[in-house]
């Protein structure tokens, strides 16, 4: 059987049919249980469900490698963060969650900064401050959850600097 080419090909027997079992789907012990533990999850954390993407489907890292490819150099996370998290039209974060993550970063940037350098090793390249960065992006955004850094994207994987 091949499928169909749109939507109003489809007989209308297989649309009700298809209907009949999501409605049995969603009213099943398990959909529902799952329903309200998302339910509870979205109350117990307004701030993080206020945060919006502002970058469709792209990903973060692809706006990372369109960023590199504009200013000519890697951008560190607070730029790729800007570009996919604020909003065109005024420049205002896309959220609550956005604006902490972002004082939080510059705090604990700026706590760094005015530390003395002790010994450390790669110093001299900029790849140590890089790898900070990463670093302080991960401990401001509250960490890997489930794989990924917030603002990160599954680019995190790739990052042994934002390992908690």
């Amino acid at each position: 059987m091949q499928p169909w080419k749109s939507y109003k090909a489809i007989p209308q027997s297989q649309k009700s049919f298809w209907f009949e079992e999501l409605k049995a789907y969603w009213n099943s012990g398990g959909f529902k249980a799952k329903s309200a533990n998302n339910k509870v999850n979205r109350v117990a954390n307004p701030v993080a469900a206020n945060t919006i993407y502002r970058r469709g489907s792209s990903s973060v890292g692809m706006h990372k490698r369109k960023l590199e490819a504009q200013l000519g150099c890697p951008p560190n996370w607070m730029e790729v963060f800007a570009d996919c998290y604020k909003k065109k039209a005024d420049g205002t974060w896309s959220g609550k969650r956005s604006e902490e993550v972002v004082k939080t970063y510059q705090k604990l940037l700026e706590e760094r900064i005015s530390q003395p350098a002790s010994g450390e090793v790669g110093s001299s390249d900029g790849t140590s401050l890089i790898v900070q960065e990463d670093q302080l992006w991960a401990e401001a955004t509250g960490g890997r959850k489930w794989s990924r850094v917030f603002g990160m994207g599954s680019n995190a994987l790739m990052s042994d600097a934002a390992q908690p």
